[in-house]
Order: structure tokens, then sequence, then C-alpha cells
């Protein structure tokens, strides 16, 4: 595995874990917004919005979860990749 298909991974594991989790922060923000008010600690202020605190912690905890699985899925990628017996490259004139 070359640097540039790890970084690609990592990214890209990054995007959709970012995505889902302001998914999952939104919905928990919209029809249940209680859980964010239990959890906050300005949750009982009037103005406090748990839709857009559900999808900012969404969004931070999808981003934090998705750097930790892009670079966990590169190493072991890479491990089994460097286990894997070198392939023997053979030309036309060889053959």
């Amino acid at each position: 595995m070359n640097a540039t298909k790890a970084v690609l991974m990592i990214v890209a594991s990054v995007v959709i874990f970012t995505m889902l989790g302001g998914a999952v922060g939104f919905g928990l923000g919209r029809f249940a917004p209680n859980y964010y008010r239990t959890i906050a600690r300005a949750g009982g202020d009037p103005g406090f919005d748990p839709l857009s605190f559900g999808i900012g912690q969404g969004v931070t905890q999808g981003l934090t979860a998705g750097i930790a699985v892009g670079v966990v899925l590169a190493v072991v990628l890479a491990w089994l990749e460097s286990r894997l017996p070198a392939k023997t490259l053979t030309t036309k004139s060889e053959e």
C-alpha cells in the first residue's frame, strides 16, 4: 500500500464517519432533544438549541472516529500487504 492510497482511505473514512455522525446528531437533536438537554451543561438554559448542539457533537465525534478507523484500517491493510509474498514481475523479453 502506498502513501497516497493510505491517505485517501483515511480521508474517505473521515468523510463517511463525519456525515454519519452529523446525521445521527441531527436525528437525536430533532427527535430526542431531551437527550442533549440532559448531557449538556447548558442544556437547561432557555437559549439552548439541541439540534445545533447535536449536529456539532455528531460531526465532531464522527470526525474523531473516522480518523481512528481510517488510520487503523490503513495500518492493518499495509501490514497484511507486507505479509504477502512479493510479486514477481516478468517482462515480455524474459518469456
